[in-house]
């Protein structure tokens, strides 16, 4: 399976997973999704009004927000370059400062690539292997209660 992702606004990785890898990714983004799971009683504890106090102040104090200009029109960055494909042979997650968490991708050349991996590209990850071994018909069984997929035969474009 070729898996693609823009590391930044010019480069994309290609990185081709074998079953085996893609067995250990499903496992590592479960567990990583099950430790970074937030206790019902913390959600419920913070008022509506503190929730948007909260979300005003970091949005004020965000550099990248400010001087960005989001009156005109949206502009495609066009075409990222794309390297040759590399061979993943193993893949772990790092957790740095308990809160941040790094999906570590290492190729058969020897080389690390490090991704952030936020809750929301755990989640998409998982979701896309998912539809992917479906598609492919890996019998895998990537199944988990977070993540639904229906018995349909839709075709799904996987970006």
């Amino acid at each position: 399976m070729l898996l693609k992702i823009s590391l930044a606004d010019t480069a994309e990785l290609n990185a081709w997973l074998t079953r085996r890898i893609v067995r250990i990714l499903w496992s590592l983004l479960q567990e990583n999704e099950l430790s970074a799971t937030t206790p019902v009683a913390d959600v419920l504890a913070v008022t509506a009004e503190e929730l948007l106090e909260h979300f005003n102040e970091t949005v004020d104090n965000l550099p990248l927000i400010q001087g960005i200009n989001l009156s005109g029109a949206y502009h495609d960055r066009g075409q990222a370059e794309s390297s040759a494909p590399v061979l993943v042979t193993d893949c772990k997650i790092m957790h740095v400062d308990h809160a941040e968490s790094m999906l570590e991708l290492h190729s058969q050349a020897g080389e690390v690539y490090s991704i952030a991996l936020t809750a929301e590209l755990n989640h998409a990850l998982g979701g896309m292997l998912q539809l992917a071994t479906q598609e492919a018909a890996w019998d895998l069984g990537l199944n988990t209660d977070r993540i639904v997929l229906t018995g349909e035969t839709v075709r799904h474009v996987l970006h």
